[in-house]
């Protein structure tokens, strides 16, 4: 086996508005890596960079979304956790 394995690196708090970055972490297997949610959703406005694994963008809906991400490596052996993120309304007055 290739003990390819997936975190999710603890995802903080999320807020409307405002830009937000996370990593999932693979480690095990043969890189190069590609990531996909294979369950749920992301929290509308991010997006999964399916090569290095980083959701990125700006949420625009509060609420608590969970999914899975999956990872694949170049031998096709897979692994996959399910995460949570948490985004809250606006935090900062206008």
């Amino acid at each position: 086996g290739t003990n390819l394995s997936i975190s999710c690196d603890n995802p903080p708090y999320g807020h409307v508005g405002v830009a937000y970055s996370h990593g999932f972490r693979a480690t095990g297997g043969t890189e190069p890596y590609t990531f996909a949610i294979t369950a749920g959703a992301l929290p509308p406005g991010l997006t999964l960079d399916a090569g290095t694994g980083v959701i990125s963008g700006t949420p625009t809906t509060k609420g608590v979304y969970t999914f899975t991400v999956s990872v694949a490596d170049e031998q096709d052996a897979t692994a996959a956790v399910e995460c949570t993120i948490a985004i809250s309304g606006k935090c900062l007055v206008e």
